[in-house]
């Protein structure tokens, strides 16, 4: 005989807050990476260029990285803030949820 299981969802301010540390990490990680082309680590004055033939000197690729974690702990930041909304809603919405009347055991 098989047995069911019941299993549990995730509950969306759970899952907010897990994507919101995410986006924050990969941004903070982004910059730890330092200066690169390509894999390859740049210094002041090195120049990088694509595949494509784009250019993109040390500087350029220098302020992007210093961007990022701002761009990233933002939109982490921003979907933190909306988790705790939808948690608080959540529990304000169950507690207004009416209650069934208990059944009165009195015969008439």
């Amino acid at each position: 005989m098989a047995h069911a299981r019941a299993q549990k969802k995730l509950h969306p301010s759970i899952a907010l807050l897990i994507l919101a540390v995410i986006v924050a990490g990969i941004g903070f990680g982004i910059n730890a990476q330092g200066v690169s082309c390509g894999g390859d680590q740049m210094k002041p004055g090195d120049v990088c260029v694509s595949d494509q033939g784009d250019e993109r000197t040390y500087a350029e690729i220098k302020d992007a990285a210093e961007s990022a974690p701002l761009i990233f702990g933002s939109t982490g930041g921003v979907l933190a803030l909306v988790a705790v909304i939808v948690a608080i809603r959540r529990r304000a919405k169950a507690a207004n949820v009416p209650q069934p009347a208990p059944e009165s055991n009195s015969a008439a």
